[in-house]
């Protein structure tokens, strides 16, 4: 059952929420803290995965809010944290429901709320939550500055264990997947998951931005301007309580900009690579042009 919807006068008093949906590794956590520098703006970070662990008795023992204070003392995640008992038994359109009834004190209507959950299924699952207050950005990574990390990525995990969970989670879908090769899969995923987006986004009647992480990071003010009008900024606060994102990319000493990810460029699978982007170079050259589409009218645009 959805959750019902806010009345009119209610949804005036409550934040609005620009949700970033993409594939893993696609620079959705760099986005999430920069428009988190930006006025109007409070980065979450992702907050499904928050809640989740929220809901788990010492879910985040031990990690501070971005914005420096231990979670008791957080002004956004204090009263989430006193709720782990009640988010423990919600769906995630529930916890999503919740959260907004504990932001409106805290936050008001003028901030926009950047999550940067990533599925489409949260998004799906929240989109009666929110109606008219949320948008969505689809950021998508070049297939092979995609292919290239995320296979760094895998190297380094425990093997072992990933096959085991995912035996016990779809046996027979995970016994396929360990018999193709590891490029050959993420390559599917990425075109199954970002042709999902595209497709479900285009048939929804909300404000929408799809645009490559390259293109982002060759003009990133231009483009974050761009996003605080989509979400109709209005207020000069930006504000930071980040828990869950990339923690390669929160923790780091590095500076916190929008930087391209280059290293495919020098990797010894360049080959391999190259012919991943062949095989959907069409997909991939559509992803990266910029859309945006305004509730009941869509348009290309550029900066």
């Amino acid at each position: 059952m959805s959750p019902p919807f806010r009345s009119a006068n209610r949804q005036a008093h409550v934040p609005r929420y620009l949700y970033i949906v993409s594939l893993e590794r696609s620079g959705s956590t760099p986005l999430t803290f920069n428009l988190g520098l930006r006025p109007g703006f409070a980065a979450l970070g992702e907050i499904d995965r928050t809640l989740e662990l929220m809901a788990r008795p010492g879910g985040f023992s031990g990690r501070d809010c971005s914005c420096g204070a231990t979670i008791p003392d957080c002004p956004v995640w204090a009263p989430v944290a006193r709720e782990s008992p009640v988010l423990a038994a919600m769906r995630v359109a529930e916890r999503y429901q919740r959260l907004d009834t504990l932001l409106e004190p805290v936050l008001g209507a003028d901030t926009v709320v950047v999550d940067g959950s990533k599925p489409l299924a949260t998004l799906q699952a929240i989109r009666p939550v929110f109606d008219e207050r949320l948008f969505a950005v689809h950021l998508v990574k070049d297939v092979r500055a995609y292919l290239e990390s995320t296979l760094q990525r895998m190297a380094t995990m425990d093997q072992e264990r990933l096959w085991a969970e995912a035996l016990q989670r779809q046996p027979l879908r995970a016994r396929l997947v360990r018999a193709l090769p590891d490029s050959l899969v993420y390559l599917l995923r990425w075109t199954r998951q970002n042709r999902a987006m595209r497709d479900w986004l285009a048939g929804q009647d909300m404000s929408w931005l799809r645009i490559g992480y390259e293109t982002l990071c060759a003009e990133p003010d231009a483009w974050l301007k761009t996003m605080a009008k989509l979400a109709a900024t209005k207020t000069d606060q930006a504000q930071h309580h980040i828990l869950l994102g990339s923690f390669g990319y929160l923790d780091s000493d590095r500076p916190k900009t929008l930087t391209l990810d280059e290293c495919w460029h020098r990797s010894p699978r360049r080959r391999l690579l190259d012919v991943a982007h062949s095989a959907v170079a069409g997909l991939n050259r559509e992803l990266a042009e910029p859309f945006v589409h305004h509730a009941s009218s869509a348009r290309s645009i550029t900066t």
